[in-house]
């Protein structure tokens, strides 16, 4: 990195953006960069929802903004980044940490499931990229924190949508790394193991996944069986 994006970055607040804010990764990652001295803009798919996040940025003294950003919706991503850069003029750090798991048999899951998970893991993630790049080009300075999992490298039985979106994450941002370093912005994958947060409240299970006459109904109960009292994946 040139002299010039070092000075570009030190001489300035830097600002961050967090998706996926409301709880967990998310949340804990907006208010650490917070305390860093980063204006962190930390978004949530609906504000009235987030009361955590709401009392966090109202009772703390901290730079940490609440912002909404629906990131299956491009036209939420492009007006939520275009309110950032009016209000702020830059965007330094990304975090994609949106998403969601699809739990059951891949038989059993419908496409519009399996499509609605990779529009939140996948598809979320890259609108939010598209969105911010032009900035970060323009700076010569960026990082981009995409929120994979453990589940993007190694794959486990019932959760083929949600590897299949977290291995496409992978590849994109390996791809993506040889074409933007150029300008002095990184791609960073984060692949979590085991979290305690919310993420397992948050699980959706495909509609016909409990059927009573699915092949796969006596290997789904022994793998919840297996999985009861355990936190998940991030």
């Amino acid at each position: 990195m040139s002299n010039k994006a070092h000075k570009y970055v030190e001489d300035e607040t830097r600002v961050a953006v967090v998706t996926g804010s409301s709880s967990g990764i998310g949340l804990e990652t907006s208010v650490l960069l917070a305390e860093n001295g980063f204006h962190t803009y930390a978004a949530v798919r609906n504000l009235q929802k987030s009361r955590t996040l709401i009392d966090t940025t109202e009772n703390d003294v901290l730079p940490l903004q609440a912002i909404e950003i629906d990131v299956n919706n491009d036209t939420s991503v492009k007006d939520a980044v275009s309110k950032i850069l009016y209000e702020k003029k830059r965007i330094d750090v990304v975090v994609n940490n949106a998403g969601y798991a699809l739990i059951g048999p891949f038989q059993d899951s419908s496409m519009d499931e399996i499509k609605a998970q990779f529009e939140t893991n996948f598809f979320g993630a890259a609108s939010v990229m598209q969105a911010v790049l032009p900035t970060m080009i323009k700076q010569r300075y960026g990082r981009i924190v995409n929120v994979s999992s453990l589940g993007g490298r190694v794959a486990f039985p019932f959760d083929s949508a949600y590897h299949g979106s977290k291995f496409a994450l992978e590849g994109l941002s390996e791809s993506m790394q040889y074409e933007v370093e150029q300008f002095g912005i990184r791609i960073i994958l984060i692949e979590p193991g085991v979290v305690k947060s919310h993420f397992w409240d948050n699980l959706k299970m495909a509609s016909k996944a409990q059927r009573s006459d699915s092949p796969y109904l006596e290997m789904m109960q022994k793998t919840r069986f297996l999985m009861k009292g355990k936190k998940t994946l991030s």
